[in-house]
């Protein structure tokens, strides 16, 4: 997988989520980082990690529909359920796929959504300099 691809994985799952859930109000996450990983043959290679925040909304009818959103992508998921009363955040992770890893946490008061692309051949530093090249 090229770098190009493996951070246009995270903004298409990112886009859409946020879709599924047909809601306004997310913040942007066009700013991705950018951070070394390990390839499978041990090498260094770059990953790139976006998330986003939203708006609240029914925590259980968020979860389910997202889960079906990411298990349509060929991602494995799990949930982890509210800790204690006072604990009201569900947390809903995503494996496989086109990414890494993906988490949503949900709640009453706003839904937050972080996730990382697989790894990917190249170099982070190399890829932040090209980028952000020095005045």
């Amino acid at each position: 997988m090229t770098p190009e691809k493996s951070r246009q994985s995270v903004v298409d799952v990112l886009s859409s989520t946020i879709a599924e859930l047909g809601t306004e109000g997310w913040s942007p996450f066009d700013d991705l980082g950018i951070e070394d990983c390990t390839l499978k043959d041990g090498e260094t290679g770059v990953t790139f990690v976006g998330d986003t925040t939203g708006p609240g909304a029914d925590p259980e009818s968020t979860i389910a529909t997202v889960e079906a959103h990411w298990t349509s992508l060929g991602m494995v998921t799990r949930t982890v359920e509210a800790s204690s009363p006072d604990d009201t955040l569900i947390r809903l992770y995503g494996e496989a796929g086109p990414l890494e890893g993906i988490v949503l946490y949900a709640d009453i008061d706003q839904t937050v959504i972080e996730a990382e692309s697989l790894c990917a051949v190249g170099d982070a530093s190399e890829i932040i300099d090209t980028e952000n090249p020095d005045p």
